[in-house]
C-alpha cells in the first residue's frame, strides 16, 4: 500500500500540486472568513447568500452546507418537524461550517427558548406585524 500511494503522489505534476496548496490555503481563508459573526460580516458589507431547507434531512442539510451558502434558514414554521429534527440540521450545518438561523413555528418565548439551546446562530419569528409584536 505505501508504494502505491508514493506512487500515486509522484503522477502530481508541480503545477497541481500547487493549484492544490492554493485551493487549501483559500479554503482555509474561506473558513476563517464564515466563523465571523453574520452580523459583522454584514456590516463589512459583504454579500451574504442564504437557503432555505424546507426539509428536516440532514442529508440536504449538508450538501446545501458544502455547496458554499454563508448561512441557512431551517424553517420549522412550514413543516411539519420539531426541535429533535431541527437540532439534526444544525449539526449537520456546524459540520460545514454553515451558519444557521432557526424559522420558529410561532412567536413565542417558550419555542425562542427552545430554539436558543439548539445553538443556532440566530432565530426568526413568524408574523411579526408590528412594533408591539416585535
Amino acid at each position: 500500500m505505501p508504494c502505491h500511494k508514493l506512487h500515486v503522489q509522484s503522477v502530481i505534476s508541480p503545477l497541481k500540486k500547487q493549484k492544490i496548496v492554493s485551493s487549501i490555503n483559500s479554503a482555509v481563508v474561506a473558513s476563517s472568513v464564515q466563523s465571523q459573526p453574520l452580523k459583522a460580516r454584514l456590516k463589512n458589507g459583504e454579500t451574504l447568500y442564504e437557503i432555505f431547507i424546507l426539509s428536516f434531512s440532514p442529508t440536504l442539510a449538508e450538501i446545501a452546507g458544502l455547496a458554499g451558502y454563508d448561512f441557512a434558514v431551517v424553517d420549522m414554521e412550514h413543516d411539519h418537524g420539531g426541535i429533535s429534527d431541527a437540532f439534526s440540521c444544525i449539526r449537520a450545518f456546524v459540520s460545514t461550517n454553515t451558519a444557521t438561523i432557526l424559522c420558529l413555528p410561532e412567536s413565542s418565548a417558550t419555542w425562542a427558548k427552545k430554539a436558543l439551546n439548539l445553538g443556532p446562530q440566530g432565530i426568526m419569528f413568524p408574523m411579526i406585524d408590528s412594533w408591539k409584536s416585535a
